[in-house]
């Protein structure tokens, strides 16, 4: 079976697990926010600005780390294991995306405390930092698996 051009053989998204669905992430801070104005509201309206400026400082703090939080909500790694004997490994880390490509002839999987370390040519690539060990683990071995399959 002759493969595509440019088309992988295998590919893993190797992401951070998410606790909230982007709905859910959103409506909390939608009622983080509307908490802090009420609050403000009733503040301001019985005189006491300070603690409505309070309000408003925590609801920044609040709406810049939600901000922080979806910038990095796909941070990981989309690994693709092509046909012309070559993996390509992009990193994704805020808004900030890198490409490398290493050849599989002398790749090595290697565990590290960090993650999985990649290693072929003398170049090292870090991947499955935002994995936890069980989920690392399978993706080593699908890994290691897809290597020793024969490439068309």
């Amino acid at each position: 079976m002759a493969q595509q051009a440019g088309a992988p053989l295998h590919s893993w998204r190797l992401l951070r697990p998410h606790a909230l669905r982007p709905c859910q992430f959103f409506g909390a801070l939608g009622a983080i926010a509307a908490w802090l104005l009420l609050v403000a509201g009733v503040a301001l309206g019985l005189g006491y600005w300070p603690v409505a400026l309070c309000c408003a400082l925590a609801l920044a703090a609040a709406v810049a780390g939600f901000v922080h939080a979806a910038r990095h909500a796909l941070d990981g790694e989309q690994v693709h294991l092509h046909a012309d004997g070559s993996l390509e490994v992009w990193s994704m880390r805020g808004s900030a995306r890198q490409c490398q490509r290493l050849p599989v002839a002398w790749l090595r999987v290697e565990a590290d405390h960090a993650g999985l370390r990649l290693s072929s040519g003398g170049r090292r690539v870090c991947v499955a930092t935002q994995l936890g060990a069980v989920a690392r683990a399978r993706f080593a071995a699908e890994l290691r698996a897809a290597l020793r399959m024969p490439r068309y």
